[in-house]
């Protein structure tokens, strides 16, 4: 539950909680286990809710299945895209960045795709703005930005730009590939 709210407290201020972050002993695996697989089981069972308001068991499980999917091979490409950016940004004299930051840097902005997931998945109907705020995560990136060690503004703002992309676009094609894949109705 404290893992939980360390994830909203990231949304509120993500700056001073990232620096909270890093600074934790608790390894990235364990945090793993113990708020970030949670969550998206969570997410997964929220699917399941549509079902309330009409849609099938398949629709629901296919839903279930392609989020968490989605989300799970974010979680796991990711950081090593955000890694090779950071290796073409980065000059000889900025600090290294640590696979573990970019490991639960991933899990904190995915967590936020999460949690738009489940509240869209609870109402009845598609709200088109809450396909909006995944836009916040431009401003938690830049505020992040700074601890990762690149010095030159210029860089900066690209890999503010670039971890934005990855982050956004490594779900949503994910989600996009399962989609054509998997039957919509048996």
């Amino acid at each position: 539950m404290r893992d939980l709210l360390s994830v909203l407290r990231f949304l509120v201020s993500p700056a001073s909680s990232w620096a909270v972050a890093r600074r934790s002993t608790r390894p990235v695996a364990e945090q793993e286990r113990g708020w970030f697989y949670p969550l998206l089981a969570v997410v997964a069972a929220s699917a399941f809710v549509q079902m309330a308001y009409g849609a099938s068991l398949t629709a629901s499980l296919v839903r279930a299945v392609a989020l968490f999917s989605a989300l799970f091979g974010g979680s796991l490409l990711c950081p090593v895209l955000i890694s090779l950016s950071l290796q073409r940004l980065k000059t000889d004299g900025d600090r290294p960045v640590a696979e573990w930051e970019l490991k639960l840097f991933s899990m904190y902005n995915l967590s936020v795709l999460a949690l738009v997931a489940i509240i869209q998945n609870l109402l009845p109907v598609e709200l088109l703005p809450l396909y909006i705020l995944p836009v916040y995560l431009l401003f938690v990136v830049s505020k992040c930005a700074p601890f990762f060690g690149i010095s030159n503004e210029e860089k900066r703002m690209l890999f503010v730009f670039g971890t934005f992309l990855i982050i956004i676009l490594v779900p949503l094609l994910i989600l996009l590939i399962l989609w054509q894949f998997m039957p919509q109705e048996i």
